[in-house]
């Protein structure tokens, strides 16, 4: 049924026209591979983020003695947090130190980041938490023993590189799919270089816990990442890239010719690319330099080699090779103005990036978006008709170009009809709607208080994946 439902809403918003593929990226849910699967219409990408959380969760759940630091972690925060004069007398012994005082946070019940910022903001404390605890009686065991504290420290040095891997995956303004094997890539290495450490190899609890998430991680991205093949001809259309993490393994050809049948498969009419070839030393008298004979006759052999391999070669692989060519653009340009900019000369694979970037890593912004409309429809305005809520959603999602309109009081949109623009004023909009909400609430939409007190003891629970 959820399948149906796919497709049937696929077909409604009239994309499904054969001529490209549509991807459905989302959670690691069974339900959802299993709806994925049976869709006549889309091609499933589980969330990249999503899949770095159960690793995280699986390291935690498995790492011996990372339950207990988590709870003890946890309960620290709650400890120091749930009484003003215990943050006072912890702010105090901190600023006595000579160190800057941030409050300990505390951890949310799903994200793993969130015991990861909990951990992080007690650890600098570490000495001075030790006095409290041997010198006054009320913070007796509230702190972590030895052991506990290596094991902490080890988690937060490793998992920064993953949370920086989860802010790297969650952009909009770039693509991100090019970026899934590099950050796998990486976040092997320093693990390797963390667990070959010889300083951190005396600290077992620290290397214990780094070989447990690289073991995670390599069960949620197998053979570092490299099965997938939509993160395959990401990594090779990243012009700063070209295949570079394929390299080293038969993947790279392997993906290569996956491009290429591709390209077949989709009957794209030859005649109409027209290439346009970029300008060379050879060809380009404001850059041709004087050559002697023999130089001119060792060019003519390099021109006629390479004519006889391209006479062998499809349109694609020609371009191919054009494209591995070019020098690698700086780390800071953009991977989409480099197409833009290079789409006469690469039409193939310029079409082809434009396909496989589009597809972003993670379903990151979705979530927030579901996270403002749980902000939209609360206990007290369940009365709202889905047009509202979606206007609404809109409106708060995009705050600043509503302010953009309001500056300008009046904006023309174009209008079908008799009318070729319809004059609208924002304001006006914003403040019906505005409005609307604040009759809703009035007229008694009803509030449901919960029968159950939340008591902060009942919050210690373990991680478990859902």
């Amino acid at each position: 049924n959820i399948a149906l439902g796919l497709d049937r809403m696929v077909e409604s918003l009239g994309v499904v026209d054969g001529k490209r593929k549509l991807w459905s990226v989302n959670d690691n849910a069974s339900n959802m591979k299993v709806a994925i699967r049976e869709s006549e219409h889309l091609c499933g990408y589980f969330c990249t983020i999503h899949t770095y959380q159960l690793a995280v969760i699986d390291t935690f759940k498995w790492c011996q003695g990372m339950r207990g630091v988590l709870k003890k972690s946890k309960k620290f925060a709650k400890f120091v947090r749930k009484a003003p004069i215990r943050m006072a007398e912890l702010k105090k012994a901190v600023e006595d130190s000579g160190l800057k005082f941030r409050r300990p946070k505390n951890p949310g019940q799903t994200r793993w980041d969130s015991q990861y910022d909990n951990m992080v903001s007690i650890l600098p404390y570490k000495g001075v938490i030790n006095n409290l605890v041997m010198n006054n009686p009320e913070w007796e065991n509230r702190g972590l023993t030895a052991a506990q504290w290596k094991l902490l420290e080890g988690a937060c040095v490793n998992l920064k590189h993953f949370k920086e891997t989860n802010k790297a995956l969650e952009g909009e303004k770039e693509p991100t799919i090019n970026k899934v094997l590099e950050r796998i890539y990486i976040n092997h290495e320093l693990l390797d270089q963390f667990i070959n450490d010889p300083q951190n190899s005396r600290d077992k609890h620290g290397v214990t816990f780094a070989k447990k998430l690289k073991e995670m991680l390599e069960k949620r991205f197998p053979n570092k990442g490299l099965l997938c093949p939509l993160r395959r001809a990401a990594n090779y259309l990243d012009p700063k890239l070209k295949g570079l993490h394929l390299r080293e393994t038969n993947l790279f050809e392997k993906t290569k010719r996956e491009l290429e049948e591709d390209w077949q498969k989709d009957g794209i009419d030859n005649d109409t690319i027209v290439e346009k070839v970029a300008p060379t030393v050879e060809n380009n008298p404001l850059i041709m330099k004087p050559m002697s004979p023999t130089s001119k006759l060792r060019e003519k052999m390099k021109s006629r080699t390479k004519q006889t391999r391209e006479l062998d070669q499809s349109k694609i692989r020609k371009e191919m090779e054009r494209y591995e060519e070019y020098t690698t653009p700086p780390k800071g340009a953009s991977v989409l103005t480099w197409w833009k900019r290079h789409k006469d000369i690469l039409p193939i694979l310029s079409t082809m990036a434009r396909a496989v970037l589009a597809v972003p890593a993670s379903s990151a912004k979705s979530e927030r978006v579901f996270s403002t409309g749980a902000n939209v429809v609360t206990k007290k305005r369940t009365r709202m008709l889905p047009p509202k809520v979606e206007q609404t959603i809109i409106i708060k999602e995009n705050k600043a170009k509503v302010e953009e309109f309001k500056a300008k009081t009046n904006y023309e949109i174009p209008k079908t009809g008799e009318n070729a623009f319809l004059l609208i004023d924002i304001e006006e909009i914003v403040r019906e709607a505005e409005e609307e909400a604040a009759q809703e609430e009035e007229e008694g939409a009803e509030t449901f208080e919960s029968d159950e007190s939340e008591d902060e003891d009942d919050y210690d629970t373990e991680i478990s994946e859902d």
